[in-house]
C-alpha cells in the first residue's frame, strides 16, 4: 500500500510528500481500485525506514526518471533568466519552466529543489 501511495502521488504532484500528508482519500481510493481491504495501514516506522529509499528509487526506475544533464542545467537556467524578463514571482517561474520542460523526462523533484535553491 505505501509503495502505490508513492507511486500515485508522485505521478500527480511531481514529488514525493510525506506519507502523513497525503489524505485518507487517496489510499482508501487505491485500496477500492486494486480489491485490497480498505483498512490497509502503510509500512509501521521500522520498516519504512529501511524500505523508504528503496521504494523512491524504484518508482523513478519504472517511471524512467533521470537527474537532469549539465547541458539541461544550462537550458533550464537560460529559460528561467528570458522568462523572468515578463515574470517576477518564483511560482510562476517555477510553473512556467515545469510547463516548458515536461515533455521532457526529468525528475521535477530534483528540478523544483534547484529552482527554490
Amino acid at each position: 500500500m505505501t509503495l502505490a501511495n508513492l507511486l500515485k502521488t508522485f505521478q500527480h504532484l511531481g514529488c514525493f510528500p510525506d506519507l502523513k500528508d497525503i489524505p485518507i482519500s487517496v489510499p482508501a481510493f487505491l485500496c477500492e481500485q486494486m480489491k485490497f481491504h480498505s483498512e490497509l495501514k502503510y509500512l509501521n516506522e521500522e520498516n519504512l525506514r529501511t524500505s523508504l529509499y528503496r521504494y523512491k528509487e524504484s518508482i523513478r526506475h519504472h517511471l524512467h526518471l533521470q537527474p537532469f544533464t549539465p547541458e539541461e542545467k544550462h537550458n533550464i537556467e537560460n529559460f528561467i533568466n528570458s522568462t523572468a524578463y515578463t515574470m517576477s514571482d518564483p511560482a510562476d517561474l517555477i510553473n512556467a519552466t515545469i510547463v516548458e520542460f515536461k515533455t521532457k523526462t526529468l525528475n521535477f523533484q530534483l528540478l523544483l529543489l534547484w529552482t527554490v535553491l
